[in-house]
């Protein structure tokens, strides 16, 4: 299919790094880039045609007209019409499909005259969208572009959380979040933001809620009186074991964030995959902000609970670094792994000692049921135990606490598929060491087959607690 060709329309002096990252962000997308390219009269070659025959031109061969519009007007022709205006005034013309973006201003700052009446003009014939900073800008031409496929039927598939909710309104939404949201973008953002205004005001400002009154996903994510209502693996699981994913999770997986941590490490698991564009090792320096849910990222940049410089990931090696520790792992397989180690190197090499010290206690000693006045050796290989399992191995226990499952059933809590190797690698280990048992022990593979933790694995999670 052909790419749609966007004409990005402005005055060049007041714009210049806006056009450029724009540009720049719709041509490496891994959405946008499918579908559009964008054209900067800056980047035309030399042609033996005027600069505005040249910029006509391109606005005739365009499928969607996108401005920017500023302070300043711009310079002005033998009419006194500025390139922009005139661009604007062809693609209303040609028909063009017309999306704008007016700049806000500072306090005391005003819009040159010719500026003003230029808006106005605009705003009897063109619903626009204003903006603050840059940040603020990719993501309403992001939620604007996304919505343009739509109307146009080319893409069935919306993202996640662009994707309107069929059930959800505005009685789903809770305004004290919303309140605390605004509070906490005016104070870390310097945001105009204001408390005064409507529900259906501050969703459409953050290209959360549309004219036809449909919410967003990440509308109900983000400031949703019960999301799990809607999303059922809306949730970040947080175990401890002693001894900023939510804008980049994928939410179409049944899997849950997980957070956990032990007597040497943290892990994060997050459901999902890097962004296309990013690696592993990309990871450990500073790379561009790729969010796999742009609108639900940018509300929480604007009260400051993320930054979208894309240092996430390398202000976690360094600052791990500056105290001493273990470089982090970035881990990417079936989901998204992030190990964190925790205490210092020597910390960390005493712990291998100790554990190389305790290899020759026989892991026999691990299936006796007396558990009240367990020895203190007994404590030690179930410490040795914990830290050789594989996380997801932990949370099949935790989830077995409550009910007994079926074999699908538990590879489902950590989003895996149910197939010989996930079976050998996460269920027999727990058999193996008696932590788990089967509910019809002489048939392994009866279809009425369930798997319920033992009175080792509960005490197994006791200690791992404690």
């Amino acid at each position: 299919m052909q790419r749609k060709k966007i004409f990005i329309s402005s005055v060049q002096s007041e714009f210049s790094d806006e056009r450029n990252r724009l540009c720049n962000y719709i041509r490496q997308d891994a959405l946008l880039g499918k579908f559009f390219e964008p054209f900067l009269f800056e980047e035309s070659p030399a042609i033996d045609l005027s600069a505005q025959q040249t910029y006509l031109s391109e606005v005739k061969n365009c499928d969607i007209y996108l401005a920017l519009l500023g302070q300043y007007y711009g310079f002005e022709d033998k009419r006194g019409i500025s390139p922009t205006e005139r661009e604007f005034d062809e693609a209303t013309v040609q028909h063009k499909y017309r999306i704008c973006f007016i700049k806000t201003l500072p306090n005391n700052s005003l819009y040159v005259p010719k500026q003003q009446a230029f808006i106005r003009k605009i705003e009897q014939v063109v619903v626009r969208k204003s903006f603050e900073n840059y940040e603020n800008l990719q993501s309403s031409v992001y939620a604007s572009l996304v919505r343009y496929l739509e109307e146009k039927e080319l893409l069935r598939l919306l993202p996640f959380d662009a994707s309107h909710h069929p059930y959800a309104t505005l009685d789903d939404i809770d305004s004290e979040k919303l309140a605390m949201f605004i509070r906490k973008a005016k104070d870390r953002r310097n945001s105009k933001l204001n408390e005064g205004m409507s529900l259906e005001q501050l969703l459409t400002h953050l290209d959360l809620f549309d004219y036809n009154g449909q919410i967003t996903n990440a509308a109900i994510l983000l400031f949703g009186k019960a999301p799990q209502r809607f999303f059922i693996s809306s949730e970040v699981k947080c175990i401890q074991f002693y001894g900023n994913d939510i804008a980049h999770r994928d939410y179409t997986s049944n899997g849950s964030i997980q957070i956990m941590l032990f007597r040497n490490r943290l892990e994060i698991w997050n459901p999902g995959a890097l962004p296309q564009g990013l690696s592993i090792e990309k990871l450990y320096q500073p790379h561009k902000s790729i969010p796999v849910n742009p609108l639900i990222a940018h509300p929480l940049f604007l009260s400051g609970d993320i930054e979208k410089a894309g240092t996430g990931t390398s202000d976690i090696v360094t600052k791990c670094l500056s105290m001493g520790l273990k470089k982090p792992q970035f881990i990417q397989d079936e989901n998204f792994r992030v190990i964190i180690w925790r205490g210092s190197a020597n910390d960390q090499a005493n712990d291998q000692a100790n554990d190389q010290a305790n290899d020759q206690v026989g892991a026999q000693q691990l299936e006796s049921e007396e558990y009240t006045s367990m020895s203190k050796r007994r404590q030690i290989q179930l410490t040795k135990l914990k830290n050789e399992l594989e996380i997801e191995t932990i949370v099949i226990l935790e989830a077995l606490k409550t009910t007994k499952m079926t074999k699908q059933e538990l590879l489902q809590t950590i989003n895996m598929a149910s197939h010989t190797d996930t079976v050998k690698r996460y269920i027999q280990p727990l058999l193996e060491h008696k932590l788990i048992e089967r509910s019809i022990k002489d048939k392994p593979t009866s279809p009425n087959q369930r798997y319920g933790i033992t009175k080792l694995g509960l005490a197994f999670m006791e200690l791992c607690k404690n």
